[in-house]
C-alpha cells in the first residue's frame, strides 16, 4: 500500500535527503518535459507506436505516440515475419514463417480469424494434425 508523502514527512528528513528528494523530482519533471518536446517534434506518419508509461504525472499510466518515419515495416515474433507495405490502393500485407534469427522453410503459417475485423497471424507447429 503506498502512502501519499506530505510536506510534514519530508520536513522531518535530513536535509540532505530533502535535498536529494528535490533533485529527483526537478530530474524526473524535465525528463518528461524532454520526452513531450521530442515527441511533439516528430512528424506524424502512418507507423506508430502507442506506449503506456507510468511517470506520475496522473493516476495510471499515460499514452506516449512515437512516430516511425517510412512506408515499408518488418514485424518479427514467434519465428512469424510480417511484412506491412503502404501503396496508394492500400496496405498489403505479406507473412512468412522465416526470421533474420532462424530458418522455418518447411513450417507455415496460419491466419485465424478471432473477432470481427480482426486477426492473428501464427506459426504452424510441426506436430500439427494433417487432414486427410
Amino acid at each position: 500500500m503506498q502512502t501519499d508523502v506530505t510536506q510534514e514527512m519530508l520536513s522531518k528528513l535530513p536535509k540532505w535527503a530533502q535535498h536529494h528528494i528535490h533533485e529527483l523530482e526537478h530530474q524526473r519533471e524535465a525528463a518528461i518535459q524532454f520526452m513531450d518536446k521530442t515527441l511533439d517534434s516528430e512528424t506524424p506518419s502512418s507507423f506508430y507506436i502507442d506506449k503506456f508509461l507510468s511517470i506520475g504525472e496522473s493516476v495510471g499510466p499515460t499514452k506516449r505516440r512515437r512516430y516511425i518515419q517510412g512506408h515499408k515495416m518488418t514485424i518479427e515474433h514467434l519465428g512469424v515475419t510480417l511484412h506491412i507495405l503502404l501503396r496508394a490502393q492500400g496496405i498489403d500485407l505479406a507473412w512468412s514463417r522465416e526470421s533474420a534469427h532462424q530458418s522455418y522453410h518447411s513450417l507455415g503459417v496460419a491466419l485465424v480469424p478471432t473477432a470481427t475485423q480482426q486477426a492473428s497471424i501464427i506459426p504452424v507447429r510441426d506436430d500439427f494434425p494433417e487432414k486427410d
